[in-house]
């Protein structure tokens, strides 16, 4: 369900909002470098609302790809969108629980709900973090509605894990993760980012998809999906590992 808001204030500002897609969730947060530069991402803005919104500490605000990007038509849709979030839902962490109850929809699990905003140019990916230990409870995220597009259509395809002879194994959906079994017997869990149709950003690194393949076999490193339900899809020889 989208709400469609007019806010004035510099100029009008005309925006929708509704709960978040699947394919939007990865971006429900800070970016890498790579992505940020992909995605046309200006910044973001975190904080933690606590029931008091006199007390409530200042959010930080997160330069992203270039502060070049910070426009005035930029910041005339942020204020926009700022003060309307501010008017209707989020003056409290009280006002924002009961915002996200009458949306199920923008429910992603039980502490967490996420919301996209899209003016003309510009998409604000919120996130709502209903629990108090969480370092934030409020994330807004900001990206060229273009480039933001743009690059959730193209993640649809997945990301495509290889084995030593460069033979897909499976394909997962962006943002998934993947558990590194080392010949030692330890492992390790890294989440993954779908860049174009052949690279990867696993964990903090960026590879070729057979740059990756071949580390992984060069260290006798097995990988597999940590949840069966992130495969896009699985060849024979990938089931029979």
């Amino acid at each position: 369900m989208s709400e469609r808001v007019t806010v004035t204030r510099i100029m009008p500002v005309h925006y929708t909002m509704r709960g978040i897609l699947p394919g939007e969730i990865p971006f429900l947060g800070r970016q890498s470098g790579q992505l940020e530069g992909q995605t046309q991402m200006v910044g973001s803005w975190e904080g933690k609302k606590i029931e008091d919104p006199l007390i409530d500490p200042e959010p930080t605000w997160h330069e992203g790809w270039s502060n070049k990007l910070r426009t005035p038509e930029y910041c005339n849709a942020e204020e926009g969108m700022i003060m309307g979030l501010g008017e209707t839902c989020f003056q409290s962490l009280s006002e924002m629980r009961e915002f996200c109850s009458r949306h199920p929809e923008a429910k992603i699990n039980d502490r967490l709900y996420g919301f996209r905003i899209t003016t003309d140019a510009y998409s604000f990916l919120v996130k709502c973090d209903l629990d108090l230990k969480a370092d934030v409870t409020l994330g807004i995220y900001a990206y060229s509605t273009k480039f933001l597009d743009h690059q959730i259509q193209e993640a649809q395809r997945g990301i495509r894990f290889r084995d030593g002879d460069m033979q897909d194994m499976f394909t997962l959906k962006d943002g998934s993760e993947i558990r590194l079994k080392f010949k030692d017997g330890s492992d390790l869990i890294e989440l993954c980012r779908y860049i174009d149709p052949t690279h990867v950003q696993v964990g903090l690194g960026l590879y070729h998809i057979n740059e990756f393949a071949g580390i992984c076999a060069n260290n006798v490193v097995k990988i597999e999906p940590v949840r069966k339900t992130d495969v896009i899809l699985q060849s024979l020889k990938g089931r029979a590992r």
